[in-house]
């Protein structure tokens, strides 16, 4: 299972930790690479490092693939506050790769069923 990371390049541990739960951790460093690369490439998750309001393009591009959400943002207020698209989960920098594995591997193993909720409304 792929997994879209955004933004600063993710730890070795981190990276190791999800292959071997088996996640893939594709490291892109900026937004064009995400669209292009997501176009080619089913994610089940995406990881995204919050800088801008432009990453809600980002998010809205995931959510429109049933793909769940993840921002990792030094001011969670700033990243909320941005408004709709909504991410399905945020985490306040520094974030822990425990947190990270955790809360990704609850991302992917709900996918699927956030795919069938959707082909179905």
């Amino acid at each position: 299972m792929d997994v879209f990371y955004l933004g600063a390049r993710p730890t070795q541990h981190l990276s190791r930790t999800l292959l071997e739960s088996g996640c893939r951790l594709l490291h892109i460093r900026y937004a064009k690479g995400f669209l292009e690369r997501a176009a080619s490439t089913s994610g089940r998750a995406v990881v995204l490092h919050w800088k801008s309001n432009a990453n809600r393009r980002i998010i809205a591009e995931a959510k429109a693939s049933n793909v769940p959400v993840l921002v990792i943002a030094a001011d969670l207020n700033a990243a909320i506050q941005a408004g709709a698209p909504f991410a399905d989960l945020y985490l306040e920098k520094p974030a822990r790769d425990e947190e990270l594995v955790s809360f990704v591997l609850d991302l992917v193993s709900e996918a699927p069923m956030r795919r069938a909720a959707a082909s179905v409304a």
